[in-house]
């Protein structure tokens, strides 16, 4: 969901403490903007085209509201708002963060250092510019200059695009806390409250004694939760559970994908008024052809999965699908802006002995997922059961970065095609 750009900029003011100019604050929004369509599969930030000025990217909404001259190094005040609605009263958490990062990395410098980054000669800007006609920056030309920017190792704001980068492959990694023991969960999520923050709960951990509670506190503290329930029931029972899930906040539940009649009734909700995202399990990772064919069922695996899917995405309305690695290409290209989250994970070097103590028969390295086009990845018993849990979870990292990297390429050339 795009932000308006107005919010956006009394936010960016917020978080400056209103030590700002309208010089940087247009370029805090503009880079905001470049790192967020970058990241999100060309999901604009803002709605509302940038224009190529004399001193560099500007909203023109922004500058009319505030009525100052761009030239203009006095800091904005408070009474330059009044009236509008904090942006943080919207559900737009991911767009706040992007935000709120670019306005804490960009406050300290000098507006006019802002300015000479955004002239810079791979910039949208740039390709743009012209003295007598104030041109639109199309997206397309920021997604290069993003795109160039990250190849950039000494780039001063490609470095920032790196380091906000990563703080998003966080949220790639979902943790699968299938442990037999509340304890041992806990102790988990104590030894990775640095590494990770997205955390899957499962029905083995979420009907232990404590396990609800337990779930509602890894929330208060910050971290993502997937209440993986893999709900398959009448549809009233489905739509209790759904709502029953208001306390605890989760972020993404999931339901099976076989049933039409429950589909029907979860779409009665729109996915924009859905507090907690649901996601359409579409086959299991643990079955294989060999189950297909005992359960009667000619379609391949990936047929069956692109058969669930649609009947998930259209009439659900479902805001994600569940899949294996093996099928996430195929709905990444099918459903460009679906929530795709993929299980059945085993890091690089897995052996094919450990293979055969996992329930998968669809598998797929972090990097491969990724690069597919999977917003995340859930990895259980190869961190749970690690020596060196810590250990895994920064290779699998490591992994998920060079398919971000695959992921952006080949949308790139897909995109300039």
């Amino acid at each position: 969901m795009a932000v308006d750009p107005i919010q956006a900029a009394k936010f960016a003011c917020e978080q400056c403490n209103w030590k700002i100019s309208h010089i940087s604050l247009q370029k805090i929004l503009y880079f905001s903007h470049l790192a967020f369509l970058g990241e999100n599969r060309e999901c604009p930030l803002f709605n509302e085209d940038f224009e190529a000025w004399q001193l560099g990217p500007v909203l023109r909404s922004v500058y009319n509201s505030l009525k100052e001259q761009e030239v203009d190094k006095k800091p904005l005040k408070e009474r330059d708002f009044q009236g509008i609605t904090d942006i943080v009263a919207n559900d737009n958490r991911e767009e706040v963060k992007t935000i709120k990062f670019f306005s804490d990395e960009l406050k300290k410098y000098d507006p006019w250092k802002l300015v000479e980054w955004s002239h810079s000669k791979e910039g949208g800007w740039c390709k743009t510019y012209n003295p007598n006609k104030k041109n639109t920056i199309g997206n397309l030309l920021i997604l290069e200059e993003y795109r160039a920017r990250l190849k950039q190792p000494n780039d001063p704001i490609g470095k920032h695009l790196l380091s906000s980068q990563k703080i998003k492959n966080k949220h790639k990694l979902i943790v699968a806390l299938d442990c037999p023991e509340l304890s041992d969960a806990r102790a988990l999520v104590e030894k990775l409250s640095d590494k990770v923050g997205f955390f899957k709960v499962g029905m083995e951990l979420f009907f232990q004694k404590g396990g609800i509670a337990f779930a509602k506190k890894l929330k208060d503290k910050g971290n993502k939760i997937f209440f993986d329930a893999k709900s398959l029931d009448i549809p009233r029972t489905v739509e209790a559970a759904v709502r029953s899930l208001s306390d605890l906040n989760a972020d993404f539940m999931s339901v099976h994908s076989q049933s039409i009649s429950l589909l029907k009734a979860l779409a009665v909700t729109p996915p924009h008024a859905r507090a907690t995202k649901l996601v359409g399990i579409t086959l299991l990772t643990s079955v294989g052809q060999a189950e297909l064919r005992q359960l009667g069922i000619r379609q391949n695996a990936q047929e069956v999965v692109m058969s669930l899917a649609k009947l998930a995405m259209t009439i659900g309305k479902l805001d994600g699908l569940v899949a294996s690695g093996q099928e996430i290409a195929a709905l990444r290209e099918k459903y460009p802006d679906a929530i795709l989250i993929a299980p059945g994970i085993r890091p690089e070097g897995t052996t094919a002995q450990d293979h055969k103590r996992q329930d998968h028969k669809r598998m797929a390295t972090p990097k491969q997922a990724i690069a597919a086009g999977a917003d995340h990845i859930v990895v259980g018993r190869p961190i749970t059961q690690a020596k060196d849990p810590i250990a895994v979870v920064e290779k699998i990292f490591e992994e998920v970065e060079l398919g971000v990297g695959e992921q952006v390429n080949r949308e790139y050339s897909l995109k300039t095609q």
